[in-house]
């Protein structure tokens, strides 16, 4: 596991904790032809056989940002689902008034993690 991957594990715990009060974890899979991303019993599944290489180069990116939220949203429901929208729209708003009130929220020390 790189370090970006490492982070990025951590990241996923962070933001499911703190915009959706629950305990979640990422795992790394190599699914040729499968999606990007999967979520199910509260792990983020982030599929290395359909992301570009750098893709975890890094953590704090549209991209890998784009896909932690899309996944956990799958918390409350499908993609044509209201309560998955929903709570797309709510986790981002929790997590740019997060990070405005701890500017260092996402300062983690790759050195400090297991």
């Amino acid at each position: 596991m790189t370090d970006g991957m490492k982070l990025v594990k951590v990241y996923v715990e962070m933001i499911a904790q703190e915009t959706m009060g629950i305990n979640a974890t990422a795992a790394f899979i190599d699914l040729p032809g499968g999606c990007a991303g999967y979520y199910q019993n509260r792990v983020v599944q982030f599929n290395v056989a359909k992301l570009p290489k750098s893709f975890f180069d890094k953590p704090l990116s549209i991209e890998v940002l784009d896909l932690i939220l899309h996944e956990l949203a799958h918390e409350y429901g499908h993609h044509t689902q209201d309560s998955y929208h929903q709570a797309l729209s709510s986790m981002g708003a929790k997590l740019i008034l997060l990070v405005l009130e701890n500017p260092k929220f996402f300062e983690v020390n790759v050195e400090d993690i297991s």
